[in-house]
């Protein structure tokens, strides 16, 4: 999670608009409303990382559940056997 906050911090340093806006921010005086912004932004960032691994995890579920399918008997040759 680490790597994922640089990343976070190397994308915000890199943003021209969001390095215009903090500086607006502060040039008004608005030192302390721009802290909070930048709280945010980095936590709308980390959410955003966090819904791109549950994706990926959930397309490997939904991988392995495919290839379950693929592997397992049919219903009906099943019920065959039980009777």
């Amino acid at each position: 999670m680490e790597t994922a906050k640089q990343n976070t911090q190397q994308n915000i340093e890199e943003n021209d608009a969001l390095k215009q806006f903090m500086g607006l921010l502060n040039r008004q005086g608005m030192g302390e409303q721009s802290q909070d912004f930048m709280e945010l932004f980095q936590y709308v960032a980390g959410m955003q990382l966090q819904l791109a691994v549950m994706t990926d995890e959930l397309q490997g579920v939904k991988e392995q559940l495919s290839q379950l399918r693929k592997t397992s008997p049919k219903r009906s040759q099943r019920a065959l056997w039980i009777r």
